[in-house]
């Protein structure tokens, strides 16, 4: 008969069980297979104990409610004991055909707050007595509640990314701070370093004075044999210098490419330096209109925003940017909202026609300011944004879809700049400018007469 034991394995992000397949051999003896390797059990309900690779180990608990603890007593060896191998051959044909199963269990929860358990392979774990027991377990309890918890935190921040897109609106550079930028800017100074390793002595420079010391260091009473001695002599310290000059020499070049690179970084940290002055003198400070397209251009083919809208600009020089924004649509926000019951409960429900108007205006009001953040923060010259916003709609009289406007807002540089926007509504922020809109109580946005 196959038992299941109950563990639990706690980290700071996730929540495991693990079972294991138990074989009772004798009246408080049985033995466990499980990944580590074969183990034995011995003793009764509430106290028992364990020999296996890991070492010994004494188990107690409260019998008939799943929990238990153990400590370890010796440490593992690799070879069973005795005792555990007889017990093995004991076994007999039924524990060869165990297979590996100590496995982690993994809880998986659906929005409806049903729950589904696993093992390590993914396969669904369908026995109704092994779930009973494992659901009385504290830690079952502990992994429910975090697994609810989980689902809300994905639901409230798949909603503040569709809603809160205002709160990533940057804040806006003033002249005087590009001015301050240009003025720091300042290009770093190269001073070359020289190898200060001294040059060894060359191999021509060196033969005479190895010879030399041949002569007075290689003496013997078998004269005859000197002159022999004195070459070993001259050759052996010859290669000695061929080895350390080889290692000079390696060093020295190898410093050179190292002063090279660093020479090479100052370099292009400086050009990087020059070209970013220039663009702060003749682009940025001047408003050049070449200059605010290109950026224009170039912060819109670089946006991730979890909404689908595109923009239509026009730089109307001297200094304002129109845009024609085509907005999200409504089905594209999420639809969900989640919250904990005082029960306990997890609770997952369709937002309500209000909740969901609510939520779209706030988003494509939002996009607006937020939009005007990027494009002010071109060039300190650029005094105003004006923005048409339009989404697709029915058209009653022919049943097409048609680009309906519903709101036109004129941004004004200095009135925008002293808004903290990450505090505002971005619905009533629009009452700080001149604007068109056509928004019933219930929120919802109706067409207005855009004129170009």
């Amino acid at each position: 008969m196959t038992k299941y034991k109950i563990s639990n394995i706690l980290s700071c992000n996730n929540l495991f069980m693990r079972f294991r397949k138990r074989i009772k051999i004798a009246k408080g003896i049985s033995l466990n297979f499980s990944k580590s390797g074969l183990s034995t059990t011995f003793g009764m309900k509430g106290l028992s104990f364990n020999v296996g690779t890991k070492g010994a180990y004494v188990n107690y608990g409260i019998p008939g409610t799943g929990l238990y603890d153990r400590k370890k007593l010796s440490s593992g060896s690799p070879v069973l004991t005795k005792s555990s191998n007889s017990l093995t051959k004991s076994a007999g044909k039924e524990s060869k055909s165990q297979s590996d199963v100590s496995q982690d269990l993994q809880l998986r929860m659906n929005e409806l707050g049903d729950v589904q358990v696993f093992d390590s392979e993914s396969r669904l774990i369908e026995d109704k007595e092994f779930l009973r027991k494992l659901m009385k377990t504290p830690q079952y309890s502990e992994k429910i509640k975090f697994l609810k918890q989980e689902i809300i935190a994905k639901i409230h921040k798949l909603n503040d990314q569709f809603i809160n897109i205002y709160q990533l609106t940057p804040k806006l550079e003033t002249e005087e701070e590009w001015i301050n930028e240009y003025k720091n800017l300042s290009p770093a100074v190269y001073m070359k370093k020289e190898f200060s390793v001294p040059e060894l002595p060359s191999i021509e420079e060196s033969i005479s004075q190895i010879e030399e010391r041949a002569k007075k260091e290689v003496k013997g009473i078998l004269f005859w044999k000197n002159e022999s001695k004195r070459q070993e002599f001259v050759n052996a310290n010859l290669e000695l210098l061929r080895q350390e000059r080889a290692k000079w020499e390696a060093e020295k070049i190898l410093f050179q490419e190292e002063e090279s690179k660093r020479k090479n970084k100052i370099d292009e940290e400086n050009k990087a330096i020059e070209k970013r002055k220039w663009e702060i003198e003749n682009c940025i400070l001047t408003g050049k209109s070449d200059y605010v397209n290109s950026q224009m251009e170039k912060i819109l083919s670089t946006l991730e925003l979890p909404v689908d809208f595109s923009v239509d600009f026009n730089f109307k020089e001297p200094d304002i940017i129109e845009v024609d924004l085509d907005l999200p649509e409504i089905e594209d926000l999420p639809n969900k909202k989640a919250n904990l019951l005082s029960s306990g409960k997890l609770s997952v429900k369709e937002k309500t026609k209000k909740q969901i108007l609510q939520d779209y205006a706030t988003c494509v009001h939002g996009l607006a300011f937020f939009l005007a953040g990027l494009f002010f923060n071109i060039s300190p010259k650029v005094s105003q944004i004006n923005i048409a916003g339009y989404t697709q709609r029915l058209d009653p009289k022919t049943g097409n879809t048609k680009d309906t406007y519903i709101y036109y807002i004129e941004f004004e540089r200095e009135i925008f700049s002293k808004l903290s926007i990450s505090q505002i509504n971005p619905i009533d922020a629009f009452e700080n400018f001149s604007y068109k809109r056509n928004i019933l109580k219930s929120l919802e946005m109706k067409e207005v007469e855009i004129t170009s």
